[in-house]
């Protein structure tokens, strides 16, 4: 499992770095709804009806869904960001 974890936030620091990352639910949302998403990152501690919604949404556009064991906090600290982020993806 920790093997995963370190690819994942490898991913995510190369995404951030390309600036290919969408970071929070509210502009997470408006882009799949555009289907310019490929991969979402969901943190282990993001509330359980923005998980399902994301889900759910995901679902219907075909976009790959990841449940990653860092919190929100660990996420924010990742993308050197001065905030909590329950949710991030990569852009196609």
């Amino acid at each position: 499992m920790a093997q995963k974890t370190i690819s994942v936030v490898d991913e995510i620091k190369k995404g951030i770095a390309d600036k290919k990352i969408v970071l929070g639910t509210q502009r997470t949302l408006k882009e799949l709804m555009k289907g310019s998403l490929a991969r979402v990152f969901i943190s282990a501690n993001c509330p359980d009806y923005v998980r399902e919604k994301l889900k759910f949404l995901c679902g219907s556009v075909s976009v790959e869904v990841l449940e990653i064991p860092n919190s929100n906090e660990e996420l924010g600290v990742i993308a050197k960001k001065p905030f909590l982020i329950s949710v991030l993806a990569f852009k196609k």
